[in-house]
Protein backbone atom coordinates (compact mmCIF):
# COMPACT_ATOMS: atom_id res chain seq x y z
CA UNK A 1 0.00 0.00 0.00
CA UNK A 2 1.24 3.45 -0.98
CA UNK A 3 0.71 6.89 0.53
CA UNK A 4 0.62 9.62 -2.11
CA UNK A 5 2.20 12.89 -0.96
CA UNK A 6 0.50 15.74 -2.81
CA UNK A 7 -2.89 15.87 -4.50
CA UNK A 8 -2.56 18.45 -7.23
CA UNK A 9 -3.12 17.52 -10.85
CA UNK A 10 -0.50 14.75 -10.90
CA UNK A 11 -1.13 13.55 -7.36
CA UNK A 12 -4.82 13.12 -8.10
CA UNK A 13 -4.00 11.10 -11.23
CA UNK A 14 -1.59 8.82 -9.38
CA UNK A 15 -3.97 8.42 -6.45
CA UNK A 16 -6.76 7.36 -8.82
CA UNK A 17 -4.48 4.87 -10.56
CA UNK A 18 -3.26 3.41 -7.26
CA UNK A 19 -6.89 3.19 -6.06
CA UNK A 20 -7.86 1.24 -9.20
CA UNK A 21 -4.94 -1.12 -8.53
CA UNK A 22 -6.04 -1.56 -4.92
CA UNK A 23 -2.80 -0.01 -3.67
CA UNK A 24 -3.76 3.45 -2.37
CA UNK A 25 -3.30 3.67 1.40
CA UNK A 26 -4.01 7.39 1.69
CA UNK A 27 -3.11 10.90 0.61
CA UNK A 28 -1.08 13.59 2.38
CA UNK A 29 -1.56 17.28 1.61
CA UNK A 30 0.03 20.42 2.98
CA UNK A 31 -2.31 21.39 5.82
CA UNK A 32 -5.19 20.26 8.01
CA UNK A 33 -7.83 22.32 6.20
CA UNK A 34 -6.86 20.87 2.82
CA UNK A 35 -6.82 17.37 4.32
CA UNK A 36 -10.32 17.82 5.75
CA UNK A 37 -11.66 19.10 2.42
CA UNK A 38 -10.05 16.22 0.54
CA UNK A 39 -11.29 13.67 3.09
CA UNK A 40 -14.86 14.74 2.32
CA UNK A 41 -14.29 13.57 -1.29
CA UNK A 42 -12.25 10.40 -0.71
CA UNK A 43 -12.80 7.06 0.99
CA UNK A 44 -9.08 6.59 1.79
CA UNK A 45 -7.57 8.41 4.77
CA UNK A 46 -6.26 11.92 4.14
CA UNK A 47 -3.94 13.90 6.36
CA UNK A 48 -1.23 16.52 6.53
CA UNK A 49 1.43 14.59 8.48
CA UNK A 50 3.29 12.07 6.32
CA UNK A 51 4.57 9.80 9.08
CA UNK A 52 1.28 9.86 10.99
CA UNK A 53 -0.63 8.75 7.88
CA UNK A 54 1.94 6.04 7.20
CA UNK A 55 1.53 4.77 10.77
CA UNK A 56 -2.27 5.00 10.58
CA UNK A 57 -2.53 3.11 7.30
CA UNK A 58 0.41 0.72 7.55
CA UNK A 59 1.62 1.97 4.16
CA UNK A 60 4.73 0.33 2.77
CA UNK A 61 5.88 3.09 0.38
CA UNK A 62 5.56 6.76 -0.55
CA UNK A 63 4.85 8.29 -3.95
CA UNK A 64 6.01 11.91 -3.74
CA UNK A 65 4.06 14.28 -5.97
CA UNK A 66 4.38 17.35 -3.80
CA UNK A 67 5.73 20.65 -5.13
CA UNK A 68 9.41 20.41 -6.07
CA UNK A 69 10.70 22.47 -3.08
CA UNK A 70 9.20 19.84 -0.72
CA UNK A 71 10.70 16.76 -2.38
CA UNK A 72 13.89 16.62 -0.30
CA UNK A 73 12.06 16.75 3.03
CA UNK A 74 9.57 14.09 1.94
CA UNK A 75 12.34 11.80 0.68
CA UNK A 76 14.23 12.24 3.98
CA UNK A 77 11.08 11.27 5.91
CA UNK A 78 10.71 8.14 3.78
CA UNK A 79 14.35 7.17 4.21
CA UNK A 80 14.25 7.75 7.97
CA UNK A 81 11.16 5.53 8.17
CA UNK A 82 12.77 2.84 6.00
CA UNK A 83 10.16 3.22 3.27
CA UNK A 84 10.73 2.90 -0.46
CA UNK A 85 10.06 6.25 -2.07
CA UNK A 86 9.39 7.27 -5.65
CA UNK A 87 9.60 10.95 -6.61
CA UNK A 88 7.37 11.38 -9.62
CA UNK A 89 7.92 14.23 -12.06
CA UNK A 90 6.09 13.36 -15.28
CA UNK A 91 6.73 15.53 -18.30
CA UNK A 92 3.36 15.20 -20.02
CA UNK A 93 -0.07 13.63 -19.82
CA UNK A 94 -0.23 12.65 -23.49
CA UNK A 95 2.60 11.02 -25.48
CA UNK A 96 1.97 13.22 -28.51
CA UNK A 97 2.74 16.41 -26.56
Amino acid sequence: MVVVVGHGRWGAMYAATLREAGALAGVVVSNAASAAALQARMREPCGHDVLELVRQTGARALAVLSPTPSHASHVRLALAAGLPCLVIKPATVRPEV
